[in-house]
């Protein structure tokens, strides 16, 4: 890249510049604005050229009054932010200079933000450089943005007019403004901005995406890696509008057959999701397996191999903004012929309900809960404590102790082979400090019995799914839900 001469080697803010980047967005309230103004900005192939500021600007006003500014210069737009403060009266941004623009690994050097004036700048016609002197000006520790309304406006800086730089007056143009220098001793001038104007935009609103393209699917025949899946998304809402991506997130999901998501497993794809399993990719992603119209995969649909996908592949795209997300239909390309559909089993009779008791053991601190089946099948069975989320269904092989004190209500069902599942029964009680001490229904003499309905209905005997409540004469009684 060419570069403007820096006719100023001491330059006493540099010390002081601020240490790091900042990549991430930081937390407050974001806006975003257009921009405009004046710039002049090096270029490897044209040497420089003149242009008017565009683009975008994001802000975000945090609630310890910084205000962080995203890409503060146009023709030096890394993606990073740099910090200011906003006034007590809100009426002024402040952004100190010195603050780090982007590091360079192969220079081992930093950009910085600057203030400095051209002056004398003429064109070299053979070399087509703009040669000019600039001058960083020390005196100014920060840039002052002005806030009126929807307009924010660089404070301060001056320059010729765009109109008046035509031609070869192109190089007689004069300028002070906000700027990029490099922090060493070369002393490179990279770009100098004025008459900057950011016109705040309305918040953006929530929208549908417009559906994607899927557009072939290349199997190479193996899991080298080189699989690609090359598709088009569209920045649009489906009424054609472009969709706002400072404020917004457009992201997409890749989906196969019967509407199953895929996931970007770390030991794979490791390299372009910092060692993370992602089902969500960012709109735009750009690194060793992603471009923005293609994927590469370690899968194939060859012989001999785990298929891929049966017969299609997809991807659906989701717009977020402000905490609202909306989703595109699932946009299949059908790579191989559909599947005939296979109808699922039909189940004959319900198999019958096993039953269910919870006892003690003299000196045992715990309930023990056996369900025993009344046919050949297999019986699951689930639990939840003291009124809290349920366990996930289980295979009951054996007694189940509960150790724990606290109320305990567990569930079993029975499913034989050819039949659907039963009715679910199921047990309830309390484990105490005393349980296995002087809560033992085994030592205690029964009073009485009484059956009830799940309505609540006194039975004479059991009938169907029946609570059984057991008096003791101690005065004592237990519940117990059985099917008979």
């Amino acid at each position: 890249m060419r570069r403007f001469t820096l006719l100023f080697a001491a330059l006493a803010f540099v010390a002081t510049a601020f240490a790091a980047v900042i990549t991430e967005q930081p937390a407050g309230t974001l806006k975003t604005y257009t921009r405009e103004g004046c710039c002049v900005i090096s270029h490897y192939d044209y040497g420089f050229y003149v242009a008017y500021q565009e683009g975008k600007v994001s802000i975000v006003f945090a609630e310890d009054g910084k205000v962080y500014m995203k890409n503060p210069l146009m023709a030096m737009a890394y993606d990073t932010w740099v910090e200011g403060t906003l006034s007590d009266d809100g009426t002024t941004i402040s952004i100190p200079m010195g603050q780090v623009l982007y590091h360079s690994d192969n220079y081992n050097a930093d950009v910085i933000l600057s203030w400095g004036s051209t002056s004398e700048g003429f064109i070299n016609y053979d070399t087509y450089e703009l040669e000019v002197n600039y001058t960083p000006d020390e005196s100014v520790e920060a840039a002052i943005f002005t806030i009126d309304g929807d307009k924010i406006r660089l404070e301060n800086s001056a320059g010729t007019a765009m109109e008046a730089l035509t031609g070869e007056d192109l190089a007689e143009f004069a300028a002070t403004g906000l700027s990029a220098i490099w922090a060493d001793t070369r002393g490179w001038v990279e770009t100098i901005e004025w008459f900057t104007t950011l016109t705040e935009l309305p918040a953006a609103q929530p929208a549908v995406p417009a559906n994607p393209e899927v557009i072939e699917w290349r199997d190479m025949g193996n899991e080298s890696g080189y699989n690609r899946l090359q598709f088009l998304i569209n920045p649009y809402d489906v009424d054609g509008n472009p969709l706002d991506l400072e404020q917004g997130q457009l992201t997409y999901s890749v989906f196969t057959d019967y509407d199953e998501i895929f996931t970007f497993s770390s030991d794979r794809y490791g390299y372009d999701f910092n060692n993370q399993d992602v089902t969500e990719v960012p709109y735009g992603q750009y690194s060793y397996n992603f471009s923005p119209e293609s994927i590469f995969f370690y899968r194939t649909n060859a012989e001999g191999y785990d298929r891929f996908f049966e017969w299609r592949i997809g991807l659906q795209v989701y717009y977020t903004v402000n905490g609202v997300r909306n989703a595109s239909d699932i946009v299949y390309l059908e790579v191989f012929p559909e599947p005939e559909p296979i109808d699922p089993p039909v189940p004959g009779e319900q198999t019958e309900a096993p039953s269910i008791s919870a006892d003690t053991q003299q000196g045992v601190h715990a309930y023990f809960v056996t369900v025993t089946p009344s046919e050949d099948c297999e019986l699951y069975y689930r639990y939840c404590k003291d009124n809290g989320e349920w366990s996930d269904w289980t295979l009951y092989d054996d007694v189940i102790p509960f150790e724990e004190d606290g109320y305990y209500q567990v569930e079993a069902y029975a499913l034989a082979n050819g039949k659907s599942e039963s009715l679910h029964v199921s047990c309830s009680f309390t484990v105490t400090p005393r349980t296995g001490l002087d809560e033992l229904n085994g030592d205690k003499a029964v009073a009485n019995v009484r059956y009830f309905n799940v309505a609540g209905q006194e039975m004479a005997q059991p009938n169907g799914m029946t609570i059984v409540v057991t008096t003791y004469t101690d005065g004592t009684t237990s519940a117990a839900k059985v099917m008979k």
